[in-house]
């Protein structure tokens, strides 16, 4: 970038510079772009050798995967990475397995456009941000057979896993996020690595058009929403933002607007509704997890028909796998009936201790963390035996099935110390004890 003149002087350098045991150049790949129409003939006439490109209303340039350009240039970008993700949907859907395709849509689909969302001006991809997410919640909903979905069926997809939720975030309610994030961990690399830029980096943050202006305006709309810590975490201005003494707090940020949807859909239930109440309880005693499991063996396979029945309890879909009143569900070891009366949704087979779905979902869980552990190589030691025997179950001991580790996954700024990886009861006996060894180190 330059002044024509400052271009014809670096090209002559260049010339000077050109012999076999320095770096050799193929003027046949320099491009000079302009985005003033009357300029091309000038810098044609003055770099022969160069390809000039007037960047307008309907050309641009794409610099690291991100379109620049003329506002036509890059909805059409935006349009083709669309078309591209719709694409890939479409054949992903095409998988006969729904676990497999739900982590595909879940994990692999929504960092196709995130980039893009981070430099493109708002007032461009907000449209394609809204398609982007009715193009994968539609996929979801489809593959575990959740019919037309709600405004409430759409947040509980967005929150968080840890939360009960799908971690769908929506693109089109975190775009000022994700645009004012792209320029705040940058902008300090750039301010490092270029000194002199400060004077451009004012001018360009006190415009009244232009990056400076989409800037504060996303700024100004998360000042907006109702959260106080959201607003303490946030700088002032873009201007405070450039200070040296600015920290930007993105995974605190994030967190915060992931709670903000959790308040959202949380005020959707109706708690004087006996339906509302049988709905949220369900969705509190769901570990979606198991909607996340990879397949790589045969224990952390899950049925069809398993899976769709656990998402449609999840998301209130009433329906009903049994006639019976009565709660099915025989145990392996004694082969007794549990005999539960169920209600008009089944609800009592979300807790029933000898519900063989619940149980294979924390073998699968298990043998997921245990593979994990030993692939990071993190020390892990067993349960200590157990010698007392139930209240409520005078013939039995107390079981636990517990896993720790000496190091925590996470860092301690996220979501916590905790450095329990797996941990299950068997009998309900045996809660006060898990909750005392999950504080003690073995």
């Amino acid at each position: 970038m330059g002044t024509l003149s400052a271009l014809i002087s670096v090209e002559e350098s260049r010339d000077s510079l050109q012999k076999p045991a320095n770096y050799l150049v193929n003027p046949l790949k320099q491009y000079v772009y302009t985005m003033n129409e009357q300029h091309v003939t000038q810098i044609q006439r003055a770099l022969p050798e160069h390809k000039v490109i007037y960047i307008g209303s309907e050309q641009g340039f794409s610099l690291s995967g991100i379109p620049l350009g003329g506002d036509q240039y890059i909805r059409s970008k935006l349009q083709d990475n669309l078309d591209k993700t719709k694409e890939v949907i479409a054949n992903i859907c095409k998988l006969k397995n729904t676990q497999e395709k739900l982590i595909l849509l879940l994990q692999c689909i929504p960092g196709r456009i995130q980039h893009l969302l981070a430099a493109v001006p708002i007032h461009l991809s907000r449209d394609f941000a809204r398609q982007h997410d009715e193009a994968i919640s539609k996929a979801v909903a489809a593959t575990l057979d959740l019919g037309d979905l709600t405004d409430r069926d759409k947040l509980l997809m967005q929150r968080k896993i840890s939360k009960h939720g799908l971690g769908l975030r929506s693109m089109e309610k975190n775009l000022e996020f994700l645009f004012i994030s792209g320029f705040m961990r940058s902008i300090k690399s750039v301010k490092n690595t270029f000194p002199n830029i400060n004077d451009a980096l004012q001018y360009t943050i006190q415009g009244e058009s232009g990056l400076g202006r989409q800037l504060a305006d996303a700024l100004s709309t998360l000042h907006g929403l109702p959260s106080q810590k959201l607003r303490l975490l946030l700088p002032d201005t873009i201007e405070h933002a450039l200070s040296d003494s600015f920290e930007w707090h993105h995974d605190e940020i994030q967190r915060e607007l992931d709670n903000l949807v959790v308040e959202a859909h949380d005020a959707l239930y109706d708690l004087s509704r006996i339906p509302d109440q049988q709905d949220k309880a369900t969705m509190l005693s769901t570990d979606t997890s198991i909607f996340q499991l990879i397949p790589r063996s045969k224990i952390l396979q899950i049925p069809n028909e398993d899976l769709i029945y656990l998402a449609k309890q999840l998301f209130g879909k009433a329906q009903r796998r049994y006639i019976c009143k009565f709660c099915p569900n025989v145990a392996q070891s004694t082969g007794n009936i549990c005999g539960a009366r169920l209600d008009s949704r089944d609800l009592h087979l979300r807790t029933c201790k000898i519900n063989n779905v619940h149980h294979q979902k924390h073998e699968a869980l298990r043998f997921w963390f245990k593979d994990f552990v030993k692939q990071a190589h993190i020390k892990t030691a067993p349960a200590p035996p157990i010698s007392e025997v139930s209240q409520r179950n005078p013939t039995k001991q107390l079981a636990g099935d517990l896993m720790l580790v000496d190091v925590s996954l996470r860092q301690a700024e996220r979501d916590g110390k905790c450095g329990v990886l797996d941990f299950s009861i068997i009998t309900p006996a045996a809660e006060s004890y898990c909750a005392g060894a999950a504080k003690q180190p073995l």
